[in-house]
């Protein structure tokens, strides 16, 4: 009997590859900050949620103190509106540890029932400019 440190798949991800690996939770948008940041109550599962902000991944929305701020915000509010009022409900993917330099972890929130990014809809409607 072989008792393996890590799993057998483990070999054969390589580093960059594992430290793209997703994590997705259930999560609540709680307030639409800004056009690319929320604050959110994720489900992590066994009856533990966390509270924080994060800030959607790859986008750069106006700031919030601007005309086109205010707008890109106001466009994100309508879009998740929208879509709750479908009754849907979203979903946090995370790289893992990835935080930004305000501390924020960088997250893709996606609608739960279609897969649509809200990241990708504040692109394609020209309410953010892609970031890396």
């Amino acid at each position: 009997f072989l008792i393996r440190e890590r799993p057998l798949y483990d070999c054969c991800i390589s580093n960059k590859r594992r430290r793209q690996i997703l994590y997705e939770y259930k999560c609540e948008i709680l307030s639409v900050v800004d056009g690319d940041t929320l604050d959110l109550d994720i489900d992590i599962g066994f009856g533990i949620h966390n509270i924080t902000r994060v800030r959607l991944a790859h986008i750069n929305a106006p700031e919030k103190s601007t005309q086109e701020g205010v707008v890109a915000r106001e466009a994100l509010v309508k879009k998740i509106n929208s879509l709750l009022e479908s009754g849907d409900s979203f979903l946090c993917r995370t790289e893992k540890d990835k935080k930004e330099k305000y501390g924020r972890y960088l997250a893709t929130i996606v609608s739960f029932k279609t897969l649509e990014s809200l990241n990708n809809f504040m692109l394609e409607n020209k309410y953010a400019v892609k970031y890396m």
